[in-house]
């Protein structure tokens, strides 16, 4: 065979090798969504166009989740969820406050009437998982009892100079054993 061969089409065909040696960055996939949305309910719910999917090129990887949400509105509760190759979405609980009666467990939450939060996390994740499997992330949220929360924008969004719409993103680096 002559001619170059892309790293990932040697890969796949063997003719190429990983690096060898853990903690080197394998490959970065990143989501951003610009749009705005509007959401409501007790239970977790996925924000449309949010979330982000990997298919691993290694075994044993660990995958470190970048994300950051402009959130509008109150008593709005955030978590990062996990599927793995279509099997359902699962809250990662190692992130998340302790368990303490009815409360929630989260990893953000939000409480103000009229501005937009910041919310962003990042985590070292370490799934078991086949190099064939797709690795889906995704962070969802809840609201409390007739609250509405609002993606990328204040409740009001009042249509003047100085209020702003916001972004979000969601980044996934995977990350060699």
């Amino acid at each position: 065979m002559s001619g170059i061969i892309g790293d990932n089409v040697g890969r796949a065909s063997g003719l190429v090798k990983a690096a060898g040696g853990g903690g080197k960055i394998l490959q970065i996939v990143q989501n951003v969504k610009t749009d705005t949305a509007s959401y409501s309910g007790s239970a977790w719910q996925s924000i449309t166009g949010f979330s982000k999917a990997i298919t691993p090129i290694a075994a044993g990887s660990s995958f470190l989740v970048n994300w950051q949400m402009t959130i509008g509105y109150g008593r709005v509760f955030s978590n990062l969820h996990l599927d793995i190759d279509g099997a359902g979405y699962n809250s990662l609980t190692a992130y998340v406050g302790a368990a303490a009666g009815s409360r929630a467990r989260t990893c953000a939450m939000f409480d103000d009437a009229d501005s937009a939060n910041t919310s962003s996390g990042n985590v070292l994740d370490a799934p078991t998982y086949s190099l064939t499997d797709v690795l889906t992330y995704d962070v969802r949220f809840l609201t409390h009892s007739a609250h509405t929360g609002y993606i990328n924008r204040t409740s009001a969004d009042a249509d003047n100079y100085y209020t702003a719409r916001g972004a979000s993103f969601i980044t996934i680096t995977e990350i060699a054993a």
